[in-house]
């Protein structure tokens, strides 16, 4: 609903990164810690999980079950959102636009600067992710992992819950996306999250195949 509600701040907030674009080691911390919840931090995260916590193997290989469970259906669900609603990025200016499923819009399809009308969902189409921008696939992904680090490790809260807002900001300042689709993406990555680890979704998957034992009752 915050993120619904932002809509109409979205041409001020553009028209103030538009004026002022980091440059130097700024944005370059940006661009990386942009990166959490990104797929190598996740490798990076998890490995330290094994490495360091004494919880018994079992227990972690389930809540790593259940956490990259997460991040695949954020990753999935997130591209599908963007081709189904298919919003210009910032670049455009266009903050009101959204194609929806039969809409096209015009972006550079060729090397050569040739531009073409395309649907957002034409995969395979140079400059096809302009149309990707809402809602934001690292505002999800870092409220995914925000979420299950939280979970997991309650004393991390403050840690995880900057790194997220760090990226949301990241993502609007570098000019990636607009604030509504940050929002958007940091609720559903972290609703996505909740209920993958509540009904631990990952780990049932496995046992069902046959690749963990049942968990006690």
């Amino acid at each position: 609903m915050l993120g619904l509600l932002s809509v109409g701040i979205d041409p001020l907030v553009l028209d103030w990164t538009t004026r002022w674009r980091p440059g130097g080691d700024f944005r370059r911390e940006l661009e990386f810690l942009q990166q959490f919840g990104a797929i190598s931090s996740i490798v990076i995260a998890c490995l330290l999980v094994l490495l360091l916590d004494p919880a018994p193997r079992e227990i972690l290989r389930r809540r790593i079950a259940d956490w990259a469970m997460a991040a695949v259906i954020v990753g999935l669900s997130g591209n599908l959102l963007k081709m189904i609603l298919g919003r210009p990025r910032p670049l455009f200016a266009d903050p009101h636009h959204l194609l929806g499923p039969l809409g096209k819009y015009p972006v550079e399809v060729s090397a050569d600067g040739t531009v073409g009308l395309v649907h957002a969902w034409q995969l395979g189409t140079r400059g096809l992710s302009d149309l990707w921008s809402m809602p934001s696939s690292h505002a999800m992904a870092a409220a995914c992992m925000g979420f299950v680090l939280c979970a997991y490790y309650p004393r991390l809260r403050p840690l995880c819950l900057f790194l997220v807002v760090v990226v949301c900001v990241a993502r609007v300042v570098l000019r990636a996306h607009y604030v509504s689709d940050v929002l958007i993406g940091a609720g559903l990555g972290w609703l996505i999250a909740a209920w993958c680890l509540r009904h631990q979704v990952g780990s049932n998957l496995l046992t069902r195949l046959g690749l963990f034992r049942a968990a006690p009752a």
